[in-house]
């Protein structure tokens, strides 16, 4: 190695955090401490003294009452004072062409040796052209205009975030990175809320590759623009948010949203929504994600189970008699943290369960001592993590966990990330690429991946608009160490009888399929 690559190996990957004040939602403490702890990394505060445009009236005044009715001490967007390791922030002055307000100014500017900027807060404009950093200025966009108002107006079901890097003009901007939220459509608050944390999630990813100078994602093609949401098209998208509100509290005075589950005897594919046949819960209990499961010639049906006014669910066992008709569920597992999603499976002659253990913050799988009601703990695949819906498949000689991850501040709903393994019981390393979805309408797994034809087909959960709303089937295209690839080949909509309202997981064996759903019924 030469003087001047040792120089350079040794060299401290020094990160620009271009703020408006010191003053900063949690989202960006959270990312600032994730920096911090990156080793050869060096955060470099500057605060950006031009003042940003204040936008719409009308808008600012939503803005804070919904802050006010919505914004809870400890969220992503609760704002504190940043404190920095290293030094005192540095002051720059850039006009809007991006130019600094005097020479020295600009040398004090390009003394700072920036490998990277990211923009927080501060207009995109002023920082074009403006030389910051080797790699570029990175810039979070959230939603088509004004982070995300447009669509909370409109109650479009998913929202956007990009992670751009800007270009000296608009029209050379990189989209680096791109996700998809649930929007919040009655709530701007609570809707950024869930693009802060996002976003942050994003820009720590991205800064870990540059840092470790691995190819970024394949860019995305750029999205329109369409700016800050004027006062006219504010007020009549007012006007129809209170529209939504009244009438979804006039229908939850005269209706209930129940969970139930619904067996197809057989199965069909694509699967044929008209022939599910309701399975009823005993009085003031939920069932949830089903999972058929054939045993000496007998089938059972493993579900999540819960009180309606218990804090958790646990797990119980179905079994279905030779005419169809389920029997009495039984308790299988139980722990003092919600349990829910029974993937069973065989493998090597045994059989396992992995059931979402999310709120203990791991992934566990258990042995079945006795069929089908004794299990006992095997293992822990995967710790550290709030990881959703956990589902296993063996595929060329490997093990595969696909799981749905939540970043912090987030609930686990759109971001799929892989483990793998030579065998079920690990040991489990994630996938390099992680998140290999991240998209709320298919990243959260829905239920057993199967075969069809030659083909892997991942249900998928489509959490647009609401949680659990339909289920998407993925084809998986390529899984390997080295890369994922999944494209959409059915779905699965709600709507198909009254008051069906979402699907939320779908189920197979030879016997029967089954799903869960949320039903609508009149109280009275």
């Amino acid at each position: 190695m030469s003087g001047g690559e040792a120089a350079l190996s040794s060299r401290r990957f020094r990160v620009g955090l271009v703020v408006g004040s010191l003053r900063q939602p949690r989202w960006v403490h959270r990312l600032v401490a994730a920096l911090d702890a990156l080793p050869g990394v060096e955060i470099v505060p500057i605060v950006e003294s031009v003042r940003r445009k204040r936008g719409v009236p009308l808008v600012r005044v939503y803005a804070a009452l919904d802050r006010l009715v919505y914004a809870k001490p400890e969220d992503a967007l609760s704002e504190s004072a940043l404190a920095f390791r290293l030094g005192e922030p540095s002051a720059i002055g850039l006009d809007a062409t991006g130019n600094e307000a005097g020479s020295a100014s600009m040398d004090r500017l390009r003394a700072l040796d920036l490998d990277v900027a990211v923009r927080l807060g501060v207009d995109e404009e002023p920082l074009r052209g403006a030389d910051l950093a080797r790699r570029g200025v990175l810039s979070l966009r959230h939603g088509t205009g004004d982070d995300g108002l447009r669509e909370v107006l409109l109650a479009e079901p998913v929202t956007a975030t990009e992670l751009v890097r800007l270009g000296s003009v608009a029209s050379q901007d990189a989209v680096l990175d791109r996700s998809w939220s649930q929007t919040d459509s009655t709530s701007l608050h609570a809707s950024r809320e869930r693009l802060a944390a996002k976003g942050g999630s994003m820009l720590l990813r991205a800064i870990r590759r540059l840092r470790e100078d691995r190819p970024a994602r394949a860019p995305y093609p750029a999205s329109p623009v369409e700016g800050r949401v004027a006062a006219v098209a504010t007020a009549r998208g007012l006007v129809r948010l209170a529209t939504r509100r009244a009438r979804e509290v006039g229908l939850r005075l005269c209706f209930e949203d129940g969970w139930i589950i619904a067996a197809q005897r057989p199965p069909t594919w694509p699967p044929d929504p008209t022939r599910f046949e309701p399975w009823e819960p005993p009085p003031g209990m939920l069932w949830a994600d089903p999972f058929p499961f054939v045993y000496g010639g007998r089938l059972h049906v493993f579900v999540e189970e819960a009180a309606l006014d218990a804090p958790r669910a646990h797990l119980s066992v179905i079994e279905v008699g030779g005419d169809g008709r389920p029997g009495a569920a039984r308790r299988i597992l139980e722990r003092p943290y919600h349990l829910s999603y029974p993937f069973v499976f065989e493998a090597g002659g045994q059989i396992y369960l992995v059931p979402e253990t999310a709120e203990n913050r791991t992934i566990e799988i258990y042995r079945c001592r006795v069929f089908p009601d004794q299990w006992e703990l095997a293992g822990v695949l995967v710790s550290g993590i709030r990881a959703a819906d956990a589902t296993l498949l063996e595929h060329a000689g490997r093990w595969w966990i696909f799981a749905c991850v939540a970043i912090e501040d987030a609930l686990p709903l759109d971001e799929l990330h892989l483990f793998h393994a030579p065998g079920p019981l690990g040991p489990f390393e994630p996938f390099a690429a992680n998140p290999v979805v991240s998209d709320v309408r298919s990243a959260r797994p829905a239920g057993r991946i199967f075969r069809h034809g030659d083909a892997w087909i991942r249900p998928a959960q489509d959490g647009s608009g609401r949680y659990g709303r339909a289920v998407r089937f993925e084809r998986i295209v390529r899984l390997e160490p080295s890369g994922y690839e999944e494209r959409e080949v059915a779905s699965l909509e709600p709507g198909w009888s009254p008051g069906v309202r979402a699907v939320h997981t779908w189920n197979a064996c030879e016997q029967l399929a089954m799903v869960d759903l949320v039903r609508r019924r009149r109280r009275f």
